[in-house]
């Protein structure tokens, strides 16, 4: 495969900014040395840090809980943390358990914890809130911008630093970092994971520092951490080295070491997923039908238009060919190639399918668009006989230019919006401040959210109809089990097991699929039945507020089924102990 093999002497190379005397092999796209590595630095990070700021005001309104279910699960998970190490209960699973039983909306074992404990801890600086978790996200999209800046300046051009910005403005990332999701901050870590171990296989081996590696590796597992699927960043990095060598390198006593340490720290990880999570081993494991089916190989070649938009995608097919036309780029079009070839094979081999899976391709496919603008920049400047700072310039020009372009389009994507959900948990903090409530509906995660945000001494609690009434694994039709068969038992569990003296009853499209919320829905018309007050969802619908008149029966444990673990399986708890306030003292 041809490679550029220009070696130049540059005055700081490590990372983003580098220590003096280091030997680096660069593309000749750098001919300028430390002068044209930096020129225009401070100029395109203020324009980075314009643009997040553009996109934090998108949807600031937002509270980020908008995907049912993972976003409010995410967030509260981050809380789950933050209460669990405050707590000092040696026994983790037994806190899990009871701590699910008084707000039933966490999911520390379905996702790795490295966000979830960044987020606990900026509760405890800040409060807990949802928007404090979406703007951490947010701050792991300012990353990925910044390493794909300090990319692009380094390995393609110094102007081409001012196209980084660009990637905030993509609707992929656009939509994706206005949620709480981990999608993003894997982004972030596994972009930031890439840039040293690609800064780590461009020095030459006598001079090589093998903390770009260490670097590289610690953030690809800070990637793992984060999200399960954001181990590709592993066979990305493993691809790079088989097809431009390196592995070699790797065969040291200390690298090896600390692949060591790495694995070890990803055993427990492993062990997680096997023993409260093994649907999620089944989604990574193609089936023959789907490997060989043409649609599955399409799934995310057709939804790349939505991710990065047609305008991109066309830039990063004129780059691709032209990259690899061109001495110039041609090494780093190889790598961007590989970089793409293997997320998107990767991932079309999984079976489970979100265009968010493959936020990673954008950062790779705005690179190859970035050549295509230069080599058409470039050679409409040789045709003129430019300079070569007004081809610079012209190429700053129409970084501008699309970054403007999609400033405008960014404007117009849209995004779910969720209502009603603080003004209810409001309501039962003032009506029932020391009381379980029952919800039942689709939007259940935002409620226990918001239930369990307004409750540091844990008094209330919330009782899911989703757990008490009927129980189903990821989706509704999928391992069903239904307790209740008429309104008379409806009405018994609710005054004997369910101990809920208020109800919440989610009145949407979406609630009432299954009988047994029919017949929930069906028994508060009943003369035991108070209807209070309503809260509006928008257009999704509204939330309507009951409370039983009969005697209920506050059970001293929790019986919780997970038929994702297996048909019939149930725990049996007690929910996690209120306590003591400052205030209270």
């Amino acid at each position: 495969m041809p490679s550029d093999r220009c070696v130049v002497v540059i005055g700081a190379v490590t990372g983003a900014a580098g220590e003096p005397g280091t030997v680096a092999r660069v593309t000749t796209a750098d001919p300028g040395g430390w002068r044209g590595v930096h020129s225009g630095l401070v100029g395109q990070t203020v324009l980075v840090v314009a643009v997040w700021l553009y996109l934090c005001s998108l949807h600031w309104n937002n509270d980020g809980l908008w995907f049912q279910g993972d976003a409010p699960r995410h967030a509260l998970t981050g809380l789950f943390w933050k209460d669990y190490l405050q707590s000092f209960t040696p026994n983790l699973k037994d806190y899990t358990l009871s701590y699910f039983a008084r707000y039933p909306a966490i999911k520390p074992t379905s996702y790795p914890p490295l966000f979830h404990w960044l987020e606990g801890g900026m509760y405890g600086l800040l409060g807990p809130s949802p928007y404090v978790a979406k703007h951490l996200v947010l701050l792991f999209a300012l990353l990925a911008a910044v390493c794909t800046t300090l990319w692009l300046r380094r390995w393609i051009a110094p102007e081409a630093g001012w196209a980084g910005a660009a990637l905030l403005l993509l609707p992929g990332i656009v939509r994706w970092s206005h949620g709480v999701m981990l999608n993003v901050p894997a982004l972030g870590f596994s972009l930031a994971a890439l840039f040293y171990v690609r800064s780590w296989m461009d020095t030459e081996r006598g001079a090589a520092r093998p903390r770009h590696l260490y670097w590289g590796m610690a953030l690809s597992m800070a990637a793992v951490a984060t999200y399960y699927p954001g181990a590709v960043v592993l066979l990305v990095i493993g691809a790079w080295l088989g097809c431009f060598g390196g592995y070699q390198r790797l065969l040291s006593r200390r690298t090896l070491a600390w692949a060591g340490v790495g694995a070890l720290a990803a055993a427990p990880l492993g062990w997680l997923l096997l023993r409260w999570a093994p649907t999620s081993i089944g989604w990574v494991i193609p089936v023959g039908r789907q490997v060989t089916s043409l649609d599955n190989w399409l799934y995310y070649a057709n939804r790349l238009p939505n991710l990065v938009g047609f305008p991109l995608l066309g830039l990063a097919v004129v780059g691709a060919v032209a990259g690899c036309a061109s001495p110039r780029w041609r090494r780093e079009t190889w790598l961007l190639l590989i970089w793409a070839a293997v997320v998107y094979v990767a991932f079309s081999l999984i079976r489970a399918k979100e265009s968010r899976y493959v936020l990673l391709l954008c950062p790779a496919l705005l690179m190859l668009g970035t050549i295509a603008v230069l080599v058409f920049v470039q050679a409409a400047g040789r045709r003129l006989r430019a300079t070569p700072s007004a081809i610079r310039i012209a190429a700053a020009a129409m970084f501008l230019l699309l970054i403007g372009v999609q400033a405008g389009q960014a404007r117009r994507i849209p995004l779910t919006s969720l209502s009603g959900f603080r003004e209810a948990a409001a309501f039962f903090r003032e009506h029932a401040p020391a009381e379980p409530v029952l919800y039942d509906g689709y939007y259940d995660g935002p409620f226990t959210f918001y239930m369990r945000a307004g409750d540091p001494g844990f008094r209330q609690r919330v009782v899911l109809g989703n757990k008490l009434l009927y129980a189903y694994a990821l989706n509704q039709g999928w391992r069903l089990e239904e307790y209740a068969s008429t309104p008379d038992e409806v009405l018994e569990i609710l005054q004997s097991r369910g101990g809920c003296r208020w109800l919440a009853i989610e009145m949407s499209d979406r609630s009432d699929t299954l009988a047994a919320a029919r017949l929930l829905r069906e028994v508060v018309q009943r003369e035991e039945f108070q209807k209070v007050t309503s809260f509006s969802m928008g257009p999704r619908g509204r939330i309507d507020i009951y409370r039983l008149l009969v005697p209920v029966r506050t059970p001293e444990f929790v019986e919780l089924s997970f038929p994702i673990l297996g048909a019939g399986t149930r725990f049996r708890t007690r929910p996690v102990p209120a306590r003591r306030l400052a205030q209270d003292r």
